[in-house]
């Protein structure tokens, strides 16, 4: 069971598109879906340079200090 350190990243309903893995996670501060085993967002970014979500957001979920060092 995967735990996060934080109550705003955790584990949601679903299988990874590209990996098929049950390990789809839900990152509130970016507001994206991602997958902790292949560290992809299953979202893309909106374009919008002033979206308090989508602008900020790392290239990777493991880019965040709280993503990467996880519990399993």
């Amino acid at each position: 069971m995967i735990e996060f350190q934080r109550e705003d990243v955790y584990i949601v309903e679903g299988t990874c598109p590209f990996c098929g893995e049950e390990s789809v996670a839900l990152c509130e501060e970016f507001d994206s879906e991602f997958c902790v085993e292949c560290d992809r967002w299953l979202e893309t970014a909106c374009t919008d340079p002033f979206c308090r979500f989508c602008a900020k957001r790392p290239a990777r979920p493991t880019d965040i200090e709280y993503i990467r060092t996880y519990k399993r």
